[in-house]
């Protein structure tokens, strides 16, 4: 039946969204299908063909990314078993949640994507998988480990003090105060012994789109620079500026002592709805220490609230935030230009 095969001069993505809403129809709304002319008709045998049409033309995205989670969580003879068990979780997780893909009925409101983003939307599930196949711990033991870290990384920062000094309470209220509820305290103190002997699961995510193959990231520079425009346009000034000054990587904090001296960024501290009355409160203290600590405190209080709206806005686009960030550095630089 030529209805369900790929027609010559279609889009992945057009085929890819127009598969979806069949098997949505096959999966969820079998009375839809008795009222179209074509699927009221669709055999068993059929069904299977559209399938087969399904499975060869996502095969080279799948291959893709599991390619490139390979090649990050491997080492020396695992690779092939790390691509084996990426490229399996990856086929069974698309196909059974591709009949959401740019459906209206399930986007929320949201804009859609491109197939290949789609794809990568399971990435950092892959990656949990495969890293508990590897290490043995559960999927859901592998993802506290991941806030765990990234916990205690950003509470160390914050302190100035190695990691191993920070405690499992400290991290505890550090991801309350991200709004975790899990893992609890104990399991905190459970996994904190593990930490040093298993892979450094934060590290293996902030690299992904590093591992990328180059071709990919040209092809999809255009798109995500628009995504960024959009994004940058719904910031304030100064959320603005602190983005492209500082770049908002996920834990990565920069000199936040350095923004505090920018000449661009006091001026527009200074008539901030927001933050204008905390940075002249800051000002007027006698002490050189204290005020430091203020400006500190409060570029962090910037720095985490545009990161915050960069995650939401991209979100809303049908983005993974962290899919921008190997962009923005040559993006931000020529954006800067403007503030000149």
């Amino acid at each position: 039946m030529k209805e369900l095969k790929m027609e010559p001069g279609e889009t992945l993505d057009a085929f890819m969204e127009r598969s979806g809403r069949v098997l949505d129809m096959i999966m969820h709304h079998p009375e839809r299908m008795k009222e179209d002319p074509v699927l009221s008709q669709l055999s068993e045998n059929q069904k299977k063909e559209l399938d087969n049409e399904i499975c060869r033309a996502m095969e080279p995205e799948i291959n893709l990314l599991a390619r490139e989670i390979a090649g990050m969580l491997s080492a020396g003879g695992d690779r092939e078993d790390c691509y084996d068990t990426a490229r399996s979780h990856l086929w069974l997780t698309v196909y059974e949640e591709l009949y959401k893909y740019n459906n209206p009925e399930y986007l929320k409101g949201r804009f859609g994507c491109r197939f290949r983003r789609f794809v990568r939307n399971y990435r950092k599930d892959t990656i949990n998988k495969v890293l508990s196949e590897n290490t043995g711990l559960s999927p859901n033991t592998v993802k506290y480990m991941n806030r765990i870290r990234n916990a205690r990384k950003s509470v160390a920062w914050e302190q100035e003090v190695d990691e191993d000094r920070i405690s499992p309470e400290q991290i505890h209220a550090e991801l309350i105060r991200r709004g975790f509820d899990e893992p609890s305290l104990p399991i905190i103190r459970d996994l904190m012994p593990h930490l040093k002997n298993n892979v450094a699961i934060d590290e293996v995510e902030e690299s992904q789109l590093r591992m990328e193959e180059k071709g990919y990231a040209v092809v999809e520079k255009a798109f995500f620079e628009e995504d960024l425009e959009v994004i940058l346009s719904k910031l304030s000034p100064l959320q603005a500026l602190f983005f492209l000054k500082h770049k908002m990587a996920e834990n990565s904090h920069g000199d936040l002592d350095l923004l505090a001296s920018d000449s661009k960024i006091i001026a527009l501290c200074k008539t901030d709805e927001t933050y204008g009355k905390q940075y002249e409160a800051i000002m007027n203290l006698e002490d050189e220490e204290a005020i430091r600590k203020g400006l500190h405190t409060l570029m962090k209080k910037i720095n985490d609230s545009a990161a915050s709206l960069f995650r939401k806005h991209a979100k809303e686009r049908g983005l993974e935030p962290e899919d921008l960030m190997d962009l923005v550095g040559d993006w931000a630089v020529k954006k800067l230009a403007e503030y000149e």
